[in-house]
């Protein structure tokens, strides 16, 4: 029988009390950061030992402890190599991904340290985060605004330039090779693409010339159905940049009315389709391409809508550099001008990825659409951060800690009593 079982974290050290014959319970203060996130939990080292009757001691230093939080994970602040310097609760967050890709937050207090310029400020495991690049102190309310990219939006700062001697980047090989070559040493050591092959592969691929390294990954990857994926990845203190499949959760996820939202359908009919596309050259030597728009969408060189449905533009590329070029950017501009069907809503119940694809119908006219989320909006404010990122705290077994003789000890985390402070219960 244990007569004394004593629990040390970051430190600190507690006896734990007896509740039953053989549970015991104590409270103890958490590290400022944990040893790492894992599936929506943070980690703590724990260090148990065990004395019994006769005076013999058990101890291990090597347990984990697993603290689910009760709603979300909170902000990290790190310097620019990602040593991690706190949390970063005191504040309000504004961060858009895919549109503006970039965040603006709040905070009342400061610190050199902590606000310095290139500082990183994330959530770990997810893609929202970003890089301090601007700071405006604002005396009167005594504030300070942090601003600066996401992840998505360092992206686009990189231009890619062509070889000497060619007109374009040619690649080929597995996508997420391909995606590294596109990062290249632009970004240092910020981002990194894992060794997975995703069984896709492009040959001779041309990249448009100038094009910045996020459009660039886009494009590829949009070629070929699918998605950049994005986390910050707090183990290699880096941003992982893979490809991977779009996800359509059109049929599971489909918006409307019924859900109480306030959307926007729109299915525009009066859209251009029939393109014509001029090239190089000077009067009857001008090179002409005519494009049109097919029954299902799909862009043909065929004419399909004639009379009254037709409608008709000329795109004047007069600098196109190839037959070819002249007729891939000819259908990206007729896809920019057909007929469309666009939805725009809110949701502030889930989180998906930009790329996947979702539903919307609304009863007056019947419109039904499928289309791709575009982008996502994080806001924190008092505490609370919107959508949410976790589900609500649960009891997690951990592990068995050690083992002796007949005996064995195990812990969980029974209560959430404050955010710096845990309440362990430990049963033989």
């Amino acid at each position: 029988m244990a007569l004394k079982l004593q629990a040390a974290l970051n430190g600190n050290e507690t006896v734990l009390q007896s509740e039953s014959s053989n549970t015991y319970s104590g409270e103890l203060s958490a590290p400022v950061l944990p040893v790492k996130y894992r599936n929506g939990a943070r980690e703590y080292p724990l260090s148990v030992v065990a004395e019994d009757d006769a005076g013999n001691i058990s101890r291990n230093n090597s347990t984990i402890i697993s603290v689910v939080n009760p709603v979300h994970f909170d902000f990290i602040i790190s310097d620019s190599a990602g040593n991690e310097i706190s949390y970063l609760d005191n504040m309000e967050m504004d961060l858009d991904v895919g549109d503006t890709n970039d965040f603006e937050a709040v905070v009342n207090f400061w610190d050199d340290k902590m606000f310095s310029y290139n500082n990183r400020i994330y959530i770990p495991e997810t893609e929202y985060g970003g890089i301090i690049g601007d700071r405006e102190i604002i005396t009167k309310n005594s504030e300070i605004v942090l601003r600066g990219y996401t992840w998505r939006g360092l992206l686009s700062t990189k231009v890619i330039i062509p070889p000497k001697d060619s007109t374009n980047l040619i690649l080929s090989g597995e996508i997420n090779a391909v995606v590294r070559m596109l990062i290249g040493d632009y970004f240092g050591n910020l981002f990194y693409v894992p060794d997975e092959d995703t069984q896709k592969s492009v040959s001779n691929y041309s990249v448009d010339r100038f094009t910045d390294v996020a459009s660039a990954i886009y494009k590829l990857l949009d070629s070929i159905s699918m998605r950049l994926n994005i986390r910050y990845d707090q183990d290699k203190k880096a941003v992982e940049l893979k490809a991977v499949d779009v996800l359509d959760y059109s049929e599971e996820l489909e918006y409307s009315q019924d859900n109480k939202l306030d959307f926007d359908i729109r299915d525009c009919r009066n859209g251009v389709n029939h393109l014509i596309c001029g090239g190089s050259g000077q009067g009857l030597e001008r090179e002409i391409i005519h494009l049109y728009v097919q029954q299902d969408g799909s862009i043909g060189d065929t004419q399909y809508y004639f009379g009254l449905n037709e409608n008709a533009q000329f795109y004047d590329y007069a600098n196109a550099e190839s037959t070819e070029k002249l007729r891939e950017d000819g259908e990206n501009r007729l896809k920019e001008l057909q007929n469309y069907k666009k939805m725009s809503l809110s949701v502030d119940d889930v989180d998906l990825e930009i790329g996947d694809i979702v539903g919307g119908r609304e009863y007056i006219t019947g419109t039904v659409v499928k289309k791709p989320v575009t982008n996502k909006i994080l806001q924190k404010k008092d505490g609370t951060i919107s959508p949410p990122r976790y589900p609500a705290p649960s009891v997690k077994e951990v592990s068995k800690i050690f083992k002796r003789k007949s005996h064995g000890l195990a812990c969980v985390n029974r209560k959430h009593s404050s955010r710096s402070s845990r309440t362990y219960l430990c049963r033989r």
